[in-house]
């Protein structure tokens, strides 16, 4: 066997390992985060502020990879680094089992404090592994099926989390009534099985391969000239800049959805969970779809599409004060997980391609920092708007806005300003978007019957038109602008 053999079986495997590490990563943050946490929570008594910290503090922490990426641009050793963060991440969460030194531990202040204590460490360190670990697969993973595997993975995590969701949820139903203490056991249970698969999940990423030979690497650069070297770099500051804005006009308004289906409509859990299902589903479904078009045309046309498609959902949610709610809600969370999916999907594989292999994990760090600050300020600003919105109405007619839909109003609005900064990014070999419509007006995966072909061709046709119309204006006006420029 020779020297590329070699390393073209290693990359099998760590592309393989990759995916197992991932899924057993998945079933962790799954149990440790999201609804569990909020559960778990509000059963050791937190309140608002207990909350808000902790859906704060998986975003403020992104400011340490800062930190973590002038190691790894000094010493390297990025899989070391990734391993030794995501070990710290992985066992904290048996801090957790400290609450109960208290006999009563739902009724004793301290209890919370823990938890939130045992999610600023995990979150913490994880962070930090996180900037290791995207450089790791930068170089790990080659760009040309980059689309197709991330896809792919993306996928498995998806599937992944749903069932878990499920089965994790009726197994805490099965302690509530298990006597005193027995809701805090089962999430104590819960928080043990998220740290097993937390450890097997190791196991795996330890058998994945860094290609790069590992060495020092600028041994007299200051941790603030490393920190000033993407912000250098216009194009990726670009990118920056729309990924934080968007980060920003996204979660302005997506922690209050919930909230606007639970208090406003009435909804049930259980109904509340099966629309986000649904969501999960069709991101699941669409992957693929969006792994390959990412490949084939880049990944800006996708994210010109899918941000478009994305900005216009806050608005559409107007329609819900209709009878027929639910069957709309249903409609949207189709609609969501479609194009959120090829958005999550394609923002990621932009952001690899646009940092350079030198010094790219300080530049994916500071990209983490960006957003991470912009997504831990939004929603904080937007329940003071929900607050201050709070009774407002404005009857159109056909259509009542009031309460919370505004702020879905503003954050739809603002999405679609933020897609300005993504306008003047520039992808190496990227396609037009029209061309990218055309092509997916033209896929035989869509299985639609004959009698609906010529009317789906001219809308597909149309809107192509319309894109590149919009491409060329924006061109134009960026060469007037430079023009301008040289002559100043």
């Amino acid at each position: 066997m020779n020297g590329e053999d070699k390393i073209g079986i290693d990359l099998r495997q760590g592309l393989r390992n990759s995916i197992y590490d991932g899924a057993f990563a998945q079933i962790m943050s799954v149990l440790t985060s999201g609804i569990f946490l909020t559960g778990f929570a509000l059963l050791l008594g937190a309140n608002e502020l207990h909350i808000g910290i902790l859906a704060a503090i998986p975003f403020i922490v992104q400011l340490t990879q800062l930190g973590s990426s002038f190691v790894i641009e000094q010493k390297g050793k990025r899989k070391r680094t990734c391993l030794a963060f995501a070990s710290v991440n992985r066992y904290s969460w048996l801090l957790v089992f400290a609450i109960l030194l208290w006999r009563n531990p739902e009724q004793s202040p301290t209890s919370i404090w823990i938890l939130v204590g045992a999610s600023i460490i995990s979150y913490l360190f994880g962070s930090a592994g996180g900037v290791a670990w995207l450089s790791w697969m930068a170089d790990l993973v080659p760009q040309e099926i980059r689309g197709r595997y991330f896809a792919k993975r993306n996928m498995i995590l998806a599937i992944v989390g749903v069932v878990v969701t499920l089965l994790a949820g009726k197994y805490l139903d099965l302690w509530k009534n298990l006597g005193a203490n027995g809701e805090v056991y089962g999430f104590l249970s819960v928080f043990l099985i998220a740290v097993i698969c937390g450890v097997i999940s190791l196991h795996f990423l330890k058998r994945i391969p860094d290609l790069e030979k590992e060495k020092p690497k600028k041994e007299g650069l200051g941790f603030w000239k490393m920190v000033k070297i993407p912000f250098g770099d216009s194009n990726f500051l670009r990118f920056a800049l729309f990924s934080a804005s968007w980060s920003f006009s996204v979660n302005l308004a997506s922690p209050f959805f919930a909230v606007y289906m639970l208090k406003d409509l009435k909804m049930s859990y259980g109904l509340l969970a099966l629309v986000y299902i649904l969501n999960e589903v069709s991101s699941i479904l669409a992957l693929p779809l969006w792994g390959k078009l990412s490949d084939r045309f880049g990944s800006k046309p996708v994210l010109s599409l899918t941000t478009l498609a994305t900005s216009l959902l806050p608005v559409l949610w107007l329609l819900t004060v209709s009878s027929h709610f639910v069957f709309i809600i249903i409609i949207l969370q189709l609609y969501g997980g479609l194009f959120w999916s090829g958005l999550n999907l394609n923002n990621n594989n932009l952001l690899l391609k646009l940092a350079p292999k030198e010094n790219n994990s300080i530049y994916l760090a500071t990209f983490a920092a960006l957003t991470g600050l912009a997504t831990a300020v939004a929603p904080v600003l937007g329940g003071f708007l929900a607050n201050e919105l709070r009774g407002t109405t404005l009857n159109l007619g056909y259509v009542k806005i009031y309460d919370l839909l505004f702020l879905f109003l503003i954050s739809g609005f603002l999405r679609l300003v933020s897609r300005i900064f993504l306008q003047k990014v520039t992808e190496p070999k990227e396609k037009p978007v029209g061309r990218m419509i055309r092509a997916l007006g033209r896929l035989g995966t869509l299985n639609v019957t004959k009698g609906f072909e010529p009317l789906l061709n001219y809308v597909y046709l149309a809107t192509s038109r319309i894109t590149d119309f919009i491409e060329k204006k924006e061109n134009s006006m960026k060469n007037e602008k430079m023009g301008e420029d040289d002559q100043n």
